[in-house]
């Protein structure tokens, strides 16, 4: 089973299942933590501790890089989240993967670069058989395709691409 997430400040995107399917979908709404990031970085951890029955691999999105258009708090919130994830894996035993965000938006939208707007995002992903509800979902059936490609290659060729048009969730 592997656990695919989109993780940003404010939701977390998760695509779990198994690498031939079926797959779900759903969120995690991050509850507001003002700069208290010990609070945030505990609550996030016990969430995602509830996420791992079966999980066998743990894939997350890897962080963008530092900009003008991301402010200090969210900066801190995002790194902090890729630093719980990997010490939830390893408490667990789970192999952690970091997937890159440009590949990830090359494979599920067609091209790296900038995100398309959340509306193209959730159509990209249905157009791969996901039923995303949002952005952040959507983002995460894109670490999920990557790590399949890279990790289970059969399953990504067997399923995903010859049944692209299908509906797996």
């Amino acid at each position: 089973m592997l656990l695919a997430l989109d993780q940003s400040s404010t939701r977390t995107g998760v695509c779990k299942g198994r690498p031939e399917g079926p797959v779900s979908l759903y969120s995690f709404k991050l509850p507001a933590c003002g700069e208290d990031y010990g609070v945030a970085a505990r609550n996030y951890g016990v969430w995602l501790s509830k996420q791992l029955e079966g999980v066998e691999v743990i894939a997350y999105e890897k962080p963008c890089r530092p900009s003008g258009k991301l402010n200090l708090h969210t900066l801190r919130l995002i790194y902090g989240l890729c630093m719980k994830i990997e010490e939830v894996a390893l408490a667990h035993g789970i192999p952690c993967l970091e997937a890159d965000n440009q590949k990830i938006k090359a494979l599920l939208y067609g091209k790296g670069g900038k995100k398309p707007p959340t509306n193209v995002q959730v159509k990209c992903a249905r157009r791969w058989g996901f039923d995303a509800g949002n952005s952040d979902e959507a983002d995460a059936a894109g670490v999920f395709l990557l790590t399949c490609q890279h990790r289970f290659p059969k399953a990504f060729d067997n399923v995903w691409i010859r049944n692209r048009a299908g509906a797996l969730v």
